[in-house]
């Protein structure tokens, strides 16, 4: 079987005015919570339904926990932390809540998904000959 590669394409985007060209990645597919589970009751005894439902519950603790403020360690996988976007302000007594804009969700990889990822094969992405998109990825 083929390695499958990394597809990325160049993206326009604008930095002080001005028009510049940064990487953007090309997701392949994108797997369900169900594909996930179906790809785990492969290799366990557990029903596919049990490990939906450990999914699921999963995924609701770890958004409940994000929302009260605290880090989510997934071990090898990593971080999930509650990030903030905010107005900067000249005082440190001016800093209050009413500063933040929006909250966010962050994610730090861990040290073993870091190490996965170096060693990814890229390949730049070659959409249909019938995209007229700028984004596409024409030269």
């Amino acid at each position: 079987m083929a390695e499958k590669k990394i597809m990325y394409r160049q993206r326009a985007r604008k930095v002080f005015g001005e028009e510049k060209y940064v990487v953007g990645f090309v997701p392949r597919s994108t797997v369900s919570l169900h594909e996930i589970a179906q790809r785990i009751s492969r290799d366990v005894t557990v029903s596919l339904g049990e490990i939906e439902a450990y999914l699921e519950e999963v995924m609701s603790q770890t958004k409940f926990s994000i929302a009260e403020g605290t880090a989510v360690n997934m071990g090898d996988l990593g971080t999930f932390y509650l990030k903030t976007h905010c107005k900067f302000v000249e005082n440190e007594d001016d800093v209050t809540a009413s500063n933040i804009d929006r909250l966010n969700v962050g994610f730090r990889p861990s040290p073993s998904l870091r190490k996965a990822m170096r060693n990814g094969k890229l390949e730049r992405y070659q959409p249909a000959k019938a995209s007229t998109s700028k984004k596409g990825g024409k030269e």
